[in-house]
């Protein structure tokens, strides 16, 4: 589990994170890199996997893989060595998170996927998209907690009973809850 409290513009904190499923340092053309590893099960689906753009990732229901990776890099980055607990992070020369899937009959290039946004792959985080998305969080999180009534999404099918907030929206009686 990896945790950070964030700090809004009018003071509020709010801890930000999850279950960062691994981490791991590897060598790539002489460079340490960290990668930010999220797995994922279920259809592979390459449209949810890119996003046009940073506002795209931060509004898009559907490029919630991107958001969660994006937003899992900035709370590594910002724990650094607190998450370091064995002592086998060590220095690393760029972060980069990725999404390993799993599921069977899945070809070799559709189990591990690097994040893009627009074309670009996210291959640097920390010097190439940090500062956005802790912006974009911020504003993000402002905008929840700033919300007297719950914002439905619009999305209307089965993920609606895995949501967390599925008694917020009102939906509860509409789909089957665990």
């Amino acid at each position: 589990k990896a945790y950070h409290d964030i700090t809004l513009a009018d003071g509020r904190s709010v801890s930000v994170g999850g279950i960062v499923d691994r981490l791991d340092k590897i060598t790539v053309n002489g460079e340490q890199v960290l990668r930010i590893v999220d797995y994922k099960t279920g259809k592979y689906d390459p449209s949810k996997l890119k996003a046009e753009d940073m506002d795209d990732a931060f509004t898009n229901c559907q490029k919630r893989y991107v958001r969660q990776t994006l937003i899992y890099s900035y709370v590594v980055s910002e724990l650094g060595n607190e998450l370091d607990t064995l002592g086998r992070i060590g220095k690393y020369d760029r972060m980069q998170p990725i999404l390993l899937f799993s599921y069977k009959n899945l070809t070799d290039e559709k189990t591990k996927k690097d994040i893009d946004i627009a074309t670009a792959r996210v291959d640097n985080f920390e010097n190439d998209y940090k500062a956005d998305t802790e912006g974009r969080l911020k504003d993000l999180l402002t905008q929840i907690l700033d919300e007297k009534d719950f914002a439905q999404t619009g999305v209307e099918n089965k993920e609606c009973k895995y949501c967390p907030f599925v008694k917020l929206c009102g939906k509860e009686n509409e789909v089957s809850v665990f």
